[in-house]
């Protein structure tokens, strides 16, 4: 019975992450991070970054994800390298949403300008502007 509460607790979240996903198409990743549990969510954004080099914008999508996640482990160069990383991929993109995820990105980093890894990438990214709702 010593390990009952950490299993009880496993299958909870796991039963909210399949809720999250069943409601909103979310994947793992995407899941934990929301959920407060960012080492779960690196693991899993980790591998999803690693995909096919004809779905591009699908790996923006997934970099800057993963770079959110180290916002929220508190790896702030990392999060800025992956984001720079996904700049320079959706460059020749016209994604409203590649745009939307990479403006989002740039407000969790804000707080940590002055570091540079951190400005570069709020420097590549200043003119953009999110197209999500309300916005366009």
């Amino acid at each position: 019975m010593k390990g009952e509460p950490r299993a009880l607790e496993i299958e909870s979240t796991a039963l909210v992450i399949m809720d999250v996903q069943n409601s909103f198409g979310s994947s793992p990743p995407y899941s934990f991070r929301e959920l407060g549990q960012p080492e779960a969510a690196d693991r899993f954004a980790a591998g999803s970054v690693d995909m096919n080099p004809g779905y591009a914008r699908g790996r923006v999508f997934n970099l800057s994800l993963l770079a959110s996640v180290c916002v929220q482990l508190g790896e702030v160069e990392r999060a800025a390298a992956l984001g720079i990383d996904a700049t320079e991929m959706a460059a020749s993109m016209r994604s409203a949403r590649t745009r939307d995820y990479l403006t989002a990105l740039g407000g969790e980093l804000a707080p940590f300008a002055g570091n540079p890894q951190v400005d570069d990438f709020l420097d590549r990214t200043a003119g953009l502007t999110p197209v999500g709702p309300g916005n366009g």
